[in-house]
């Protein structure tokens, strides 16, 4: 067997090979520079599209240009964006002009009767379901007494039209939040005050007297709950008010009295006291049609749960303020979770954690401010200590512990991004995926 060696391979020939040369600026244009402005341009063209279909308006003259359009979907959709917009926007809510054009235009809108919306229709948003929310989101209580006559004037006929259900239940709603941004007043800083009362001040003065007598009614009471010496005192609640929450209280059916625990929880005081106290009673004169059922009919437990549901949120209601006439054996009943879980709420235990999460939040409210009152409910604490060690669900532990541990409510931030600007992202991240690519495979050919 011969011995032989592989043949050696053959080298190419050097004068075979392409000149290796440094890249030209034209080809440098080509590959990065031009696909770079052509993703700017087309960027640039979806924000301006967006900005101006979806991004809705931004100012109160271009809020009110909505509110004012002809065409009924466009009014309640601007109404709905408000009413949204404002919890998000302290500087909206400090503009009392603003505050009085809004007023204007919820007494134009409750001159008419009340109708139904229709999602099927082809204008599913009523202004008058969202415009009382938006009125009643600034710290200057303009639209008071308008909220009042809708309950007013609607209490007679709730039993009977779901319209003028709709439309009590849309202001009783309305006075609540209103409450929560009277608060919101008192915690402002000196200068903001000072600003709100003087353009409510200027207001008294202008030439239509209803506006002008809204202004001086809400500046009356703002000045009424600035003189109070340190604070201490409660304040006398406004004209109508009262009248328009004992309606709220005894009307026929749930959600209506709930919203009223919710707003006589906002309007400190001793007639709002009364009435919580009344809410934490027998709610038996509630007809079975005055009860939340969804699309099914009614069952004898709607009612069970319904009533409740009354009784105890007021009795938190009561126990965050530190009433002396709070029941606390219905507080203590929020903070049963086994009974909750297994029994009350049963098919859907999510409702028996919400409820004793908010127990726990109302009740670190009371610590907070009136600590003697909570600590001297010896049996409540030690019911959130066996919630601190015994609890199946974690969150329940880590908040009855934060409370019982004296840790300040966290404060959350919520982040919100405009479905627009989702949009716009995506097809940013899309183009510049297809940019590269497109770079990818020219670098290929180049090097082929």
């Amino acid at each position: 067997m011969s011995d032989e060696s592989p043949p050696a391979s053959p080298q190419p020939d050097p004068a075979a090979l392409p000149p290796v040369e440094p890249p030209s600026a034209t080809f440098i244009l080509q590959l990065f520079i031009v696909p770079g402005v052509l993703v700017a341009v087309i960027v640039a063209i979806i924000v301006l599209f967006f900005g101006w279909v979806g991004g809705g308006p931004q100012t109160p003259e271009q809020y009110l240009q909505g509110l004012r359009s002809p065409s009924g979907m466009k009014r309640g959709k601007t109404a709905q964006d408000l009413a949204q917009v404002l919890p998000r926007s302290a500087e909206l809510r400090g503009k009392v002009n603003f505050a009085l054009d809004l007023a204007d235009l919820l007494a134009d809108e409750i001159k008419k009767p009340p109708t139904v919306a229709d999602p099927t229709g082809q204008e599913p948003f009523l202004l008058e379901y969202y415009l009382p929310s938006a009125a009643a989101s600034f710290q200057a209580p303009v639209a008071l007494p308008l909220l009042v006559q809708m309950v007013l004037g609607s209490q007679d006929r709730v039993g009977s039209d779901e319209a003028y259900r709709q439309r009590m239940r849309n202001a009783v709603f309305a006075l609540a939040l209103m409450g929560s941004r009277v608060q919101e007043f008192d915690s402002l800083a000196s200068q903001d005050q000072e600003r709100i009362l003087s353009d409510l001040d200027e207001a008294t003065r202008a030439s239509d007297p209803q506006r002008a007598e809204r202004a001086r009614l809400a500046l009356e009471y703002l000045r009424q709950r600035g003189s109070r010496d340190g604070r201490t005192s409660v304040p006398v609640l406004p004209a109508g008010l009262v009248s328009a929450l004992e309606a709220a209280s005894s009307a026929p059916d749930e959600i209506t009295r709930k919203f009223a625990v919710l707003a006589c929880a906002n309007w400190e005081g001793p007639e709002t006291e009364r009435l919580l106290v009344q809410l934490t009673r027998g709610q038996d004169d509630i007809p079975d049609t005055g009860f939340e059922t969804g699309d099914r009919p009614f069952r004898p437990e709607d009612r069970v749960r319904g009533i409740w549901e009354i009784r105890h949120n007021a009795a938190l209601a009561l126990a965050r303020r530190g009433s002396d006439r709070t029941p606390w054996e219905l507080v203590r009943e929020t903070l049963d979770e086994e009974t909750l879980v297994k029994q009350r709420y049963a098919d859907n235990p999510g409702v028996a954690v919400s409820w004793i999460l908010k127990a726990i939040k109302d009740l670190d409210h009371l610590r907070q401010h009136r600590p003697e009152v909570f600590h001297a409910q010896t049996d409540v604490v030690a019911d959130l200590k066996r919630l601190a060690i015994d609890s199946p669900t974690v969150a329940i532990r880590v908040e009855a512990q934060k409370l019982l541990d004296g840790t300040p409510e966290a404060v959350q931030v919520r982040s919100r991004t405009s479905r627009e600007m989702l949009l716009i992202v995506g097809v940013g991240v899309s183009v510049l995926l297809l940019l590269g690519l497109a770079v990818f495979a020219r670098w290929r050919r180049a090097a082929a």
